[in-house]
């Protein structure tokens, strides 16, 4: 079925004031606290009232990106990558998100990309947010001010690298090596793949998709009945997860129930 009417926000000029501005208007829908920086099921949240459908596949090894914004029949669609670990997401998704509710040129354009990039800075991370990181690593030594950011980190699930660029905005004057910290801390969080696909489990996994992109969950559910179980294997990226046939019994269960 057709997609409807989609919430659109036009952007008049590229520049900082407009990254700020929509960054707050995003913020707004997802009702997250001024002084907090955005997670990634509040993310996922905001892409959907924005109505825009998420797909989760494992894309292909030579493939780096983390996800990708198209259109599909009219429908504005990101494609995220399993494997991307939910400290990296949020960053992205939250990019693609502009592209989408811009209505931008699927070509590909440098000045767009640079104000998607401010935009989801923004929108992650907000100003009072990033200004009470600062303070409290402000004048201590460098090996110190790496573990601030890393508890910082932990304690509100984004990556050590994202709050470092946000603090380089400021006009902060030291340049951190976080790499390391910042791989290292990647290592106590899961990709998405794992949540999706918890317990490898076929319950688990109807309710994890109806939570994360109950969008693509509902145009799934229209079709349930009218195509091949290897069609809908397919659609959902089952090939080497899940036995197809179980998923779609607990997805006709689901849908039964309610």
């Amino acid at each position: 079925p057709a997609p409807g009417l989609v919430p659109v926000l036009k952007i008049n000029r590229r520049d900082h004031q407009s990254a700020n501005d929509m960054a707050r208007e995003l913020r707004k829908l997802t009702h997250v606290e001024s002084d907090k920086p955005l997670n990634y099921e509040q993310t996922f949240g905001l892409l959907s009232t924005l109505k825009i459908v998420i797909i989760f596949r494992e894309f292909p090894r030579n493939v780096k990106g983390y996800a990708f914004y198209c259109k599909i029949f009219n429908y504005r669609v990101v494609f995220v990558n399993n494997m991307t670990n939910v400290l990296d997401l949020i960053f992205p998704l939250l990019h693609e998100t502009i592209h989408a509710v811009s209505d931008g040129a699927l070509a590909y354009d440098q000045e767009e990309e640079d104000f998607c990039d401010s935009v989801a800075g923004s929108a992650q991370f907000p100003n009072e947010y990033v200004e009470l990181v600062y303070n409290t690593i402000r004048g201590r030594k460098e090996s110190h001010q790496i573990n601030y950011l890393k508890d910082f980190s932990r304690k509100n699930t984004h990556s050590i690298f994202g709050i470092a660029e946000q603090l380089k905005k400021m006009g902060v004057s030291f340049d951190l090596k976080v790499a390391g910290a910042d791989a290292n801390l990647r290592k106590e969080f899961p990709c998405i793949g794992d949540i999706l696909f918890e317990n490898e489990d076929p319950k688990c996994y109807v309710d994890n998709l109806k939570t994360l992109t109950p969008l693509f969950f509902d145009i799934v559910s229209q079709q349930i009945n009218n195509v091949t179980i290897r069609k809908i294997g397919e659609w959902l990226g089952l090939e080497s997860s899940l036995d197809a046939k179980e998923v779609i019994e607990e997805w006709r269960r689901f849908i039964n129930c309610n």
